[in-house]
């Protein structure tokens, strides 16, 4: 198999510290730490770190952070297709001690390109799509170019969701998986017991485990407990470890439960998850 994961491709700016401040007040920072980030570009780095062939498309500058980027995404043995802009888009992640992140960002944007960034030839390996919600008519496109060669396409809603419809990429979905957030979005917009007939659903509760919705069934995982250094990215390590089972065929029980077991390993190490440690994870599994 081989999966593409296109959308942001991120500098993440980590910052640790005990809490977040009042007004004319002041918090020490405890630690600080930068990795690659962006929901593609995690998706794409924890699917490899897991074995699966991956390859990245997206947006990025032509500033350090992109250097920094592009020498881990290379070190990584990570194949990636990108359009260079001016500057690349950073995110900041404040970690307090409940372990939960908040973010800012100084720029929201992406360059504008087309599925023929990626080769033709790159294209006619690729087994499955794995999207988000960034630039609609970009992330359109993708979806329409898997749907006309019969790659198998999975939907992660983000923070964009709540104000964008992505109606297209629903509709072409074999896979969506999302937060409580996103899937009470997703339910004000669609009949779920419609859309579920031939799309799976999977809602990720946080440290309560998920739940995952096809036909008329339900299935369940508790998750894992996990000495939780910070969430940063587990969302995008629970869809990594669902996909290398889902696209192997396996029961949704088993993608549920892979999927967590990697999300618990990513939780218990800072920022982003760029590379799973397998002796943790078989800790879970």
């Amino acid at each position: 198999m081989k999966v593409l994961s296109a959308g942001f491709i991120n500098w993440d700016i980590i910052l640790e510290t005990a809490e977040i401040p009042q007004e004319d007040m002041s918090s020490e920072i405890n630690a600080e730490y930068k990795k690659p980030g962006g929901s593609a570009t995690n998706t794409a780095l924890t699917l490899n770190s897991l074995g699966v062939n991956s390859v990245l498309t997206g947006s990025i500058g032509t500033d350090n952070a992109a250097t920094k980027i592009k020498n881990i995404l290379d070190t990584q043995n990570l194949s990636y297709y990108v359009q260079e802009n001016e500057n690349t888009s950073k995110i900041y992640s404040l970690i307090t001690d409940s372990k939960d992140p908040r973010y800012l960002y100084t720029e929201d944007s992406i360059g504008q390109f087309s599925t023929d960034i990626v080769p033709e030839d790159v294209w006619n390996t690729i087994t499955h799509l794995h999207i988000t919600s960034f630039d609609k008519t970009i992330s359109n496109k993708f979806v329409k170019k898997a749907s006309e060669n019969n790659i198998s396409i999975s939907f992660n809603p983000n923070h964009k969701f709540t104000n964008i419809e992505f109606p297209f990429i629903v509709e072409h979905s074999d896979v969506i998986i999302l937060n409580d957030t996103e899937h009470k979005t997703l339910s004000d917009r669609y009949n779920m017991s419609s859309l579920t007939e031939n799309t799976t659903v999977v809602i990720t509760h946080g440290s309560n485990g998920c739940s995952a919705y096809e036909n008329d069934s339900k299935t369940t995982h508790s998750g894992f407990e996990a000495d939780v250094v910070d969430t940063v990215g587990a969302g995008d390590s629970f869809i990594s470890g669902f996909l290398t089972q889902w696209l192997n065929g396996a029961k949704l029980y088993t993608c549920l439960k892979y999927g967590n077991a990697v999300a618990a390993t990513s939780v218990q190490t800072r920022g982003s998850p760029n590379n799973i440690d397998k002796e943790t994870l078989k800790n879970f599994l």
